[in-house]
């Protein structure tokens, strides 16, 4: 009925805060003040009480929203430019990772559980890598670099996203989409789109049968997941809707 059932400041009137999970009755929120020690809280979805406070600090303007594995173990983006892996009971640290995002938005990590695997963006030396990551130890295993997705510009502020087929999907520059298949040893490109646009906001999503959904010319296409066809398209979508 829309009536507020608990309020939490955990910057004690100093920042802002940002929720970045909910499983398992904990909602996981981020506490922002312009400084470098800004924390992750787990926090009772149901009375608002404090859980736990994780043993790992945050990025003020990176870190937006974690994920979690088959498992509920959750993975988020902290300070120091690492990917960390932590345990939802009592926000210990399991193991971290170096990761240098591209933006805002980017630094997420996308899993797929039936490989056990994490796939992160990162901006090394002006050159664009997709990784693949050991989720049971974190050990980084292989990479792609991507070169139609380089700094400067307009740099998408997409995560990453993995399909229910095992392709990672990744939004390019110009709102391009490519389509990486994981063979266990390596990356390689699927297809790559030719989509013009240039937005830096989060546009893509990927659906339950791993349609890929991107906006284009002022309406939403549906890409083939196999081969990046257009499927669909919808209706102009009018300024303001």
């Amino acid at each position: 009925n829309g009536a507020l059932l608990w309020s939490v400041d955990v910057t004690g009137q100093t920042g802002r805060s940002l929720p970045v999970g909910l499983r398992d009755g904990r909602v996981y929120v981020v506490r922002y003040t312009e400084s470098q020690n800004d924390s992750l809280y787990a926090l009772d979805v149901m009375t608002g009480s404090y859980l736990w406070t994780a043993n790992v600090n945050v990025n003020l303007y990176i870190t937006e929203t974690g994920v979690f594995d088959s498992n509920g173990d959750f993975y988020v983006y902290g300070s120091g430019f690492k990917t960390y892996k932590l345990n939802p009971v009592n926000g210990q640290m399991i193991w971290q990772t170096n990761t240098v995002p591209m933006a805002s938005g980017s630094a997420e990590m996308a899993i797929d559980n039936s490989t056990q695997k994490g796939y992160t963006l990162e901006v090394i030396g002006g050159i664009s890598y997709l990784w693949a990551i050991d989720l049971n130890t974190g050990i980084k295993l292989y990479n792609h670099v991507v070169p139609d997705l380089q700094p400067g510009g307009n740099v998408p502020q997409s995560a990453i996203m993995v399909g229910t087929s095992g392709v990672i999907y990744v939004q390019l520059t110009e709102d391009n989409i490519a389509a990486f298949k994981d063979a266990g040893t390596g990356l390689f490109l699927n297809w790559q789109t030719l989509i013009s646009g240039n937005s830096a906001f989060p546009l893509m999503c990927v659906g339950a049968d791993s349609s890929v959904y991107v906006p284009s010319g002022g309406s939403i296409l549906r890409l083939n997941p196999i081969t990046g066809d257009t499927m669909n398209v919808s209706g102009p979508i009018t300024q303001g809707g």
